[in-house]
């Protein structure tokens, strides 16, 4: 969720009778209407960064929008490409796949051009992909979709052989997870090259109780999304990982979870048992990156370009300063660069810090042993 979608649920909550609750969130009026105020802020904020409002135009008059990856009108994608470097030889950059989130019943690829943009900049080609959302499709269903985006690629003449990279927020990052868990339970070779996840959902049953301690959770579309209580641990990447074999948990790519120690939509101890279950099964690679100063929507809005950048101190094994700084994006670019070829003018310095290394905040050794 963004600060759109914690004002409008709180809001609604508060406001109507739990009928009229259920109502909004079943029939889609309630994503509609935190799509609406996510792109209002949005508006403002572009209003008051002409350079960004530059970028957005430029970006959209120069991807390829809406490009078929599925039957249905959902299964769309826009593609940004960066910038001919002119060089001979040069390898095709490596791609993202950006899955955005918006609690399974929100979000849209229109909202996250910028963020495509971004990752452009950084010479990366970036897939945003739209799927479909609650009350119109299911977790598993949103599950499907983003599993035919990624055999898509694959199997693109334009893609398939180069590395592809996953990245999700939020309910996407939850998304995500479970397509890429679901080829390792099924003994398939991945189809990326790495997965990230930034402030995901990883336990539905876990969050339902955060949820409701927020008073959102009768408006929130996760439980119904999910199926009901009875799905839940069906649904939940944590519970998945914790059941792989140790065969099967070697099968996953690698993978990167970033959360913020301010984030009060999803408490950041989500991706802390994310981590310690994959590490736990057998994974070779998992990577886990606690901020201290990031919240729910940060990254994302660092990543557009809608409010200033920030950098962070890097903490070093036992706490102590490594004096590397780096910005919020920088793990992610350096997990790509070790998965295969670096973006080709993407510059990543991050001094003598070990790899992945945190916060103070307290991490349990099964994590830190890669860290």
């Amino acid at each position: 969720m963004t600060s759109a979608d914690r004002l409008v649920t709180r809001a609604l909550h508060r406001a109507l009778p739990l009928w009229m609750q259920h109502g909004m969130r079943d029939s889609g009026l309630l994503g509609v209407s935190v799509d609406m105020a996510t792109i209002a802020g949005a508006a403002a904020a572009l209003a008051a960064r002409p350079a960004a409002l530059t970028r957005l135009v430029r970006a959209s008059a120069t991807s390829r929008l809406g490009v078929a990856y599925g039957p249905l009108p959902q299964h769309r994608l826009d593609i940004f490409e960066p910038a001919p470097l002119h060089a001979p030889a040069r390898p095709a950059p490596d791609v993202i796949v950006f899955v955005h989130g918006g609690a399974w019943g929100s979000g849209s690829r229109l909202i996250y051009r910028l963020v495509g943009e971004r990752l452009a900049a950084e010479g990366f080609t970036c897939l945003v992909l739209g799927y479909r959302r609650y009350p119109r499709a299911s977790m598993e269903e949103q599950v499907n979709d983003v599993a035919r985006a990624l055999e898509w690629a694959a199997d693109s003449a334009e893609f398939g052989e180069r590395a592809r990279h996953v990245l999700g927020h939020s309910s996407g990052a939850h998304v995500a997870s479970m397509a890429v868990m679901r080829r390792a339970r099924a003994r398939l070779a991945p189809l990326c090259s790495s997965l990230t996840g930034v402030a995901g959902v990883y336990d539905i049953a876990r969050h339902l109780d955060f949820e409701r301690g927020r008073g959102v959770h009768e408006v929130s579309p996760m439980k119904p999304a999910a199926g009901g209580p009875a799905n839940f641990a069906a649904a939940s990447p944590a519970i998945a990982a914790s059941q792989l074999l140790r065969e099967q948990a070697a099968l996953l790519p690698p993978v990167l979870l970033v959360h913020g120690t301010k984030d009060t939509t999803v408490p950041h101890d989500s991706s802390v048992r994310m981590a310690i279950a994959l590490r736990a099964a057998g994974a070779r690679d998992v990577d886990l990156i606690i901020l201290s100063e990031n919240g729910h929507a940060d990254f994302m809005l660092e990543l557009s370009g809608l409010v200033d950048e920030r950098r962070f101190d890097v903490l070093g094994e036992r706490g102590a300063g490594t004096g590397a700084q780096m910005r919020t994006l920088d793990p992610i670019l350096r997990l790509i660069a070790s998965c295969g070829r670096a973006a080709p003018h993407s510059s990543v310095d991050l001094g003598e810090c070990p790899p992945g290394a945190a916060s103070a905040h307290p991490i349990p050794p099964v994590v830190r042993s890669k860290l």
